[in-house]
């Protein structure tokens, strides 16, 4: 059947698709969102926590400014005849470090801003990673899949088709559902009667029967 996928692989794919009935999925997208929700929210807030430790950086600008002030208070001294000329390279060196711890604050403020980030996004990112790789594709072949059969609802409904249902409905439905649709499902299947458990393979899915498809 050219709608169920390409090769052995893609129908297997579209097997465990399928698998899931409408409520388990909704079930299973909520829990997906709050896992999701959950991890880029402790991402979030370990990138915050991170980045406050940019804080730090006004006890280094405090002190520069301090140096800054010495420094300008040596060249002050430094231009006293006789005195200055010991002072001057005692100068250049604080107004020097001074620049330095700046310069080194400054640096040290975006090093710290770039690991917040990378922290955040490491926590929100990584642990994810592996369910969204696993879930999201069969989401997307599910949403294909149900895609293609409302299509071909809606063109028409044929033997070969109602009997893919109704295989799906007797490998996935409850013994107890099966035994309120049919007392021999097992029999119906062989026997080629289809309509009833096509019928509830499609309300499994949580798709509405074709308007002129009359199934109890």
């Amino acid at each position: 059947m050219p709608w169920c996928g390409n090769g052995k692989a893609a129908l297997v794919t579209a097997q465990w698709a399928l698998g899931p009935s409408v409520r388990a999925l909704r079930r299973l997208d909520a829990i997906v969102a709050l896992v999701v929700v959950l991890f880029v929210t402790l991402g979030v807030f370990a990138g915050i926590e991170m980045a406050r430790l940019a804080g730090f950086n006004s006890s280094l600008l405090n002190a520069a400014s301090a140096l800054d002030q010495v420094g300008r208070s040596l060249a002050a001294i430094a231009r006293v005849p006789f005195v200055g000329a010991s002072i001057g390279p005692l100068t250049n060196s604080v107004q020097q470090t001074a620049v330095s711890i700046r310069t080194d604050a400054a640096s040290a403020v975006a090093g710290v801003h770039a690991l917040a980030v990378v922290v955040g996004l490491a926590i929100a990112v990584v642990p994810l990673a592996p369910l969204l790789c696993g879930y999201l594709p069969l989401r997307l072949v599910r949403y294909v899949q149900i895609r293609r059969l409302r299509r071909l609802l809606a063109e028409s409904v044929d033997p070969p088709l109602l009997a893919y249902l109704a295989h799906g409905a007797v490998s996935r439905l409850s013994y107890d559902r099966l035994r309120q649709i049919s007392e021999d499902a097992w029999g119906d299947l062989v026997a080629g009667r289809h309509d009833d458990l096509a019928a509830a393979e499609l309300r499994r899915l949580g798709l509405a029967l074709p308007p002129s498809w009359r199934v109890a």
